[in-house]
């Protein structure tokens, strides 16, 4: 999962990174992992040792009055085989937004059809979508399964649809880097230069006719 998720970063390093690079879970007194340390995997946990420096020794019970421990846990995966990685990752990405030009993938909506241009890294590449595609990528907006996609344009594109259009739009999405998968969902990854509703794209892609597809 960390490994996927370093690789994942430059799909997505023109949004707002954490302010913090990678960092670890505690245990805190009050904590999940304290209260249900069982459950957890916890196997050890001790006094973190900072604490021994600021209590003269038999002045308080430490076990009663500490908040941080440091712990073991047999769930926990070996940090050297990710952690590395995942820091890179994360600094790039911290340090590409404080740069004068930060990484940028943002689409402009023109009349008849959708510019997309990815500033992510390297040169400037950009693609013009139209008629399907752009009505496509517009409902990837917010995360979407395929099948919600196909039932919101049967009306528009009814023999484009019949034929496995979409499946082709979404197929060349993902293999162009445009949209990114999660399951069963797909979402778009550039945002748009002017900020819209879901539901604004949405007339866009219909005009004023409400389109409602009811899920089971």
């Amino acid at each position: 999962w960390y490994e996927d998720m370093a690789a994942f970063v430059p799909r997505v390093v023109h949004l707002q990174p954490p302010e913090y690079n990678l960092g670890f879970v505690e245990m805190h007194r009050f904590s999940p992992i304290f209260e249900r340390r069982e459950a957890f995997g916890v196997t050890g946990y001790e006094i973190r040792p900072d604490y021994l420096f600021n209590f003269a020794e038999g002045v308080v019970d430490l076990d009663k009055v500490v908040y941080f421990f440091n712990y073991t846990s047999s769930k926990l995966v070996d940090r050297a085989k990710y952690a590395d990685r995942v820091r890179k990752a994360l600094g790039s990405w911290i340090a590409a937004h404080k740069a004068a030009e930060p990484p940028t993938f943002e689409y402009r909506i023109h009349p008849g059809f959708t510019r997309v241009v990815d500033g992510r890294g390297g040169a400037l590449r950009s693609v013009d979508l139209d008629g399907l595609a752009q009505d496509v990528f517009l409902l990837c907006d917010e995360a979407v399964n395929p099948k919600k996609i196909r039932a919101l344009l049967a009306a528009k594109y009814p023999a484009e649809v019949a034929g496995g259009a979409v499946e082709q739009v979404l197929d060349a999405f993902l293999e162009g880097d445009l949209v990114m998968r999660e399951g069963p969902l797909v979402l778009a990854l550039p945002i748009g230069a002017r900020p819209r509703s879901t539901e604004a794209l949405h007339r866009r892609v219909f005009g004023d006719g409400a389109v409602t597809v009811v899920e089971g």
